[in-house]
């Protein structure tokens, strides 16, 4: 859990709000547990982006930990941009939109799986056996018709 103070939200932040370049951004989420993505969430609306938890085509951007599991590789697939919420928070210390290439998520090493493994809870391990081996979570996809731009579109989220 994370202490007052602990996380960017918790303080003033020291950039422009809305932060200039972050309205045509939309971001998704995947691998951060559920009080971070709250914060991601809520950080993204206050830096003027738009935030959801469904992975689409019209997102621009994934914050995600590790490489790897369905949202990832769906992301890789669309061209999606893959960063680590460290993106996020550079962006606001520096008062800019920075370039991606230093935020990419990295492999995910055995510590990290074992991590995730035990830090979930037994609902979310019961989906473990369907979805990823590297990512045990439960995924869901859904396919709600035309989206925006008239295309059929499925999205991906992440339970």
């Amino acid at each position: 859990m994370l202490d007052v103070g602990s996380h960017i939200l918790y303080k003033p932040l020291p950039c422009r709000i809305p932060l200039p370049g972050f309205e045509s951004k939309r971001f998704s989420v995947s691998q951060y547990e559920e009080k971070e993505r709250l914060l991601l969430r809520n950080l993204c609306h206050v830096l003027g982006a738009k935030f959801t938890e469904k992975l689409s085509r019209n997102v621009t951007h994934l914050l995600c930990k590790f490489t790897g599991g369905p949202k990832y590789d769906a992301a890789r697939t669309w061209n999606i941009e893959t960063i680590t919420a460290d993106w996020l928070h550079e962006c606001v210390r520096q008062d800019t939109v920075l370039p991606c290439d230093k935020f990419r998520p990295r492999m995910m090493s055995a510590e990290d799986k074992d991590t995730c493994f035990f830090g979930m809870t037994q609902h979310q391990n019961q989906g473990a056996h369907l979805g990823s081996v590297e990512f045990p979570s439960q995924c869901q996809v859904d396919s709600q018709g035309p989206a925006m731009g008239g295309n059929q579109t499925k999205g991906i989220r992440m339970l």
